[in-house]
């Protein structure tokens, strides 16, 4: 019985590692990522994906932007004439990195640094950060003004999930594992063989 038992849990491991994932995107209406400025945001198709992950690149514009920065995947939220409320508020900003990050070439990265534009509508650029595999934030506070904000990106990076949240609420992309109609089968099975085999050895 040990034996067997062993057998069905293994198999059970292989069909769950081999399952599916599905991505989920939360947005309230008026959210952040309904003013995310389209040029730089591509939020992909809700559902399942082979993937256990979506790259920076499919996400956030690429630019090129200087000779010793290279290129960077960009998000932004909002525009610099305060057409979005919340943009006052304080803002953060969640990505959680699958496997080891890595620079753009030669150039220096994993970073990311803050975007946002300041009372007189300039842009301002916070600090750069460097980027880890788990979950890395970005935070700035809240201003009396409405503003532009968001992110830049210099590095190859692979997230499963990704969150903005600016005081009222919070706005999310997620990719998780979606066992297939197979396995959900195979852990009743498994259920029901422990069942019997319990009640027998009793």
């Amino acid at each position: 019985m040990k034996k067997l038992s062993l057998l069905l849990s293994m198999v059970l491991f292989a069909s769950l590692s081999h399952a599916q994932f599905n991505i989920d995107i939360t947005s309230t209406a008026g959210g952040a990522f309904d003013n995310a400025i389209s040029d730089n945001w591509s939020p992909p198709a809700t559902g399942e994906t082979a993937n256990a992950f979506v790259t920076d690149n499919s996400l956030f514009q690429t630019l090129f932007l200087s000779s010793t920065i290279g290129n960077a995947d960009i998000y932004k939220a909002g525009t610099a004439n305060g057409e979005w409320a919340d943009s006052a508020n304080a803002q953060t900003f969640t990505i959680n990195i699958v496997g080891t990050p890595t620079a753009h070439g030669d150039k220096p990265g994993p970073r990311w640094r803050t975007i946002r534009t300041v009372a007189n509508e300039a842009s301002f650029n916070g600090n750069w950060s460097d980027l880890s595999e788990g979950t890395n934030s970005l935070t700035f506070g809240a201003v009396a003004f409405t503003r532009m904000v968001g992110f830049q990106i210099a590095g190859v990076v692979n997230l499963d999930s990704f969150s903005h949240d600016y005081g009222s609420s919070t706005d999310s992309l997620t990719v998780s594992a979606v066992p297939e109609p197979s396995t959900y089968a195979l852990i009743a099975g498994f259920a029901a063989f422990l069942f019997v085999a319990i009640k027998r050895r009793k």
